[in-house]
């Protein structure tokens, strides 16, 4: 490049920038929302054993909560432009209520936390009472 290192780090790390506010500016931050069809569709690929009665999907589409039968449950949640899931034996979901919405903690330390709000916090609050 110029021949000066530090000029032409100086560069590099300055094109990076540009690079990554021009991609967050078009939209690559945001997520589109999920359709309940979706995180049944994801489930039941992931886990084809799983066979929710109940569905709960957030108000932002962003992360659906079922809930079979037997008490399993399974989370579903956006990441990037794929959908994860993650599923629970019976009443072992590591959910709290935080604020109208349902918020799951797993225990391994490369999951994320998961929120998936629901309607107000009474439904919020049923929801975790089934789960853990």
């Amino acid at each position: 490049m110029t021949g000066n290192l530090i000029l032409d780090l100086v560069i590099s790390v300055g094109g990076i920038v540009v690079v990554v506010a021009v991609s967050w500016a078009l939209g690559a931050g945001r997520l589109s929302p999920m359709s309940e069809a979706e995180a049944i569709e994801r489930a039941a690929f992931d886990e084809p054993d799983f066979g929710p009665a109940k569905w709960l999907l957030g108000e932002d589409g962003r992360a659906a909560v079922g809930i079979a039968d037997d008490g399993e449950s399974l989370i579903a949640f956006r990441v990037g432009d794929r959908i994860a899931t993650r599923r629970f034996a019976p009443r072992a979901a590591p959910v709290s209520v935080e604020g109208g919405a349902l918020v799951f903690r797993p225990a391994d330390p490369g999951a994320p936390a998961v929120s998936v709000r629901a309607g107000d916090t009474g439904e919020a609050s049923a929801w975790a009472a089934k789960l853990g």
